[in-house]
């Protein structure tokens, strides 16, 4: 994962009220290495995503660079979008690390015949 897509992706999400969906597919441990790609962008990146403490602006402000552009301009920044952001882990093994299902709302969705 590139950094700098993480952080268009999450400004973004923040930005325009959208959900970030972060796909881990069958790989039991890739959280912890999701974790440390997003610490590359902001240290505790991940936590304050899970926390919701990202949504604060002084946190978001965080991620913006003078380069973004006018859409990432902070007065643009709406607390009605911002509280529309959702973060949404996917994943296919039957059983997501501890973390994961102590810290998230579980939605397990099952094969029909």
């Amino acid at each position: 994962m590139q950094s700098e897509r993480i952080r268009l992706a999450v400004l973004g999400g923040i930005r325009f009220g959208k959900p970030v969906v972060l796909d881990l597919m069958d790989v039991a441990d890739m959280f912890d290495t999701v974790r440390k790609n997003f610490d590359t962008v902001l240290v505790g990146l991940m936590d304050m995503i899970m926390n919701k403490e990202i949504l604060k602006e002084d946190n978001y402000e965080k991620l913006i660079k003078e380069t973004d552009g006018d859409d990432y301009n902070r007065n643009y920044f709406d607390d009605s979008r911002i509280s529309d952001f959702m973060f949404v882990v996917a994943t296919s093994i039957s059983q997501p690390a501890k973390y994961l299902l102590d810290n998230t709302y579980v939605l397990r969705i099952q094969n029909l015949p």
